[in-house]
């Protein structure tokens, strides 16, 4: 039996806070494509059942166009059983409210539900969940019983307890779910792909997203399928890379670079080491000492790359470097200006430093507006 894990899709994402309008709207129309990809992978491959841990939606209003994209590809796997399980982000969407719901869409509420997916004579391959929700956080473990015997998978979102996790997080005790006959748990709410133990008999396995949204979503965003064996109660998964696109993040050290076209041969190399495709989401992060008379404008860096990528962005946490004693002695206003400054003790290093480089460029009529949005 072939059964696909899934999670954190957030169809509807507004996806506003890095592209302009024509991005926001490509991308948009490629998460539902990732979906529609997801289906037409699922039947081509033959596989019997597809998890979907959490957050297929992103938000409690649809557009009509997501939602019947959604249905009607269910709907048309007749072979193929969904399990739904609503996560933080479409705990309110009205999915469940719909009349007409395809047969084969199974889903769960705030109590323990449990499917049995396949049956035979020896044992049975269930799939039980439960929602936990801003308004009901209790996972209740005493009302989860599973069968010894079965292979029991079971469906939850939330985060682990033992994550870095916010205040307002549902979090899971993994040690209450050792000895309950899990043999799969199947997760949501974490992005990046991740598998554990539970105990000797059973692991936990975070699918990850679908598709990473933003740069806190690096590398490779896909679901694990997992092949079970019907016959001696054994299982192999394997995670699937499967995005559209990735986000991928590149330091580069521009350390005594002088200049804009300096830097941009430097991030070249590092993007070719990377090996990084040209449908990526990149960040540039640009790190080390460089003078503070260098001319290194970030515009011109991105516009140098963005016809080579979907989006890139330029992060500079570079530091500026400057010998004072090259100034100790010079006489000129250049010089009496950045000795002022330099022995100024109400200013931080980093403010002396941003103060000096503005200063020099406007010294010598190399300031451009670009400067005062830089620094």
């Amino acid at each position: 039996m072939k059964i696909i894990h899934c999670a954190d899709l957030h169809l509807d994402s507004s996806l506003t806070a890095n592209f302009n309008a024509g991005q926001t709207k490509e991308r948009k129309l490629e998460l539902i494509n990732s979906f529609e990809r997801l289906l037409r992978y699922a039947d081509e491959n033959l596989v019997d059942a597809v998890i979907i841990a959490g957050d297929l939606f992103d938000k409690p209003i649809v557009s009509k166009t997501t939602k019947n994209i959604v249905l009607d590809g269910i709907t048309r796997l007749k072979d193929i059983d969904f399990y739904y399980l609503k996560g933080n982000h479409d705990e309110f969407n009205s999915l469940d409210q719909l009349r007409n719901l395809p047969e084969n869409l199974h889903l769960f509420n705030n109590e323990w539900q449990t499917y049995t997916a396949f049956s035979s004579d020896y044992y049975d391959i269930t799939i039980s969940g439960k929602e936990l929700t801003s308004r009901d956080s209790n996972l209740d473990l005493e009302g989860l019983e599973l069968e010894a015997s079965d292979f029991n998978i079971v469906c939850l979102h939330g985060q682990l307890t033992g994550y870095e996790s916010k205040k307002d997080d549902i979090n899971i005790p993994l040690n209450g779910l050792v000895g309950k006959n899990i043999d799969y748990l199947a997760l949501g709410h974490i992005h990046k792909e991740s598998v554990g133990e539970i105990d000797s008999r059973g692991i936990y396995a975070y699918s990850g997203a679908l598709e990473g949204r933003g740069f806190d979503e690096l590398g490779e965003k896909g679901f694990i399928l997992l092949n079970i064996d019907e016959e001696n109660h054994s299982f192999t998964h394997e995670f699937i890379p499967f995005a559209k696109r990735t986000l991928e993040e590149v330091w580069v050290d521009i350390t005594d670079a002088y200049t804009s076209l300096d830097v941009i041969e430097l991030a070249t190399e590092a993007i070719n080491e990377a090996n990084i495709p040209k449908t990526s989401l990149i960040k540039l992060v640009l790190v080390g000492e460089v003078l503070v008379e260098a001319d290194i404008n970030e515009n011109v860096i991105k516009r140098h790359f963005e016809n080579d990528f979907f989006y890139i962005k330029i992060v500079n946490d570079s530091r500026f470097k400057l010998n004072i004693s090259d100034y100790a002695h010079e006489e000129s206003l250049k010089g009496e200006f950045v000795r002022l400054i330099a022995t100024d003790k109400e200013l931080s290093n980093k403010d002396k430093m941003q103060i000096i480089n503005i200063g020099i460029k406007a010294l010598t009529n190399d300031l451009g507006k670009q400067d005062y949005e830089i620094n």
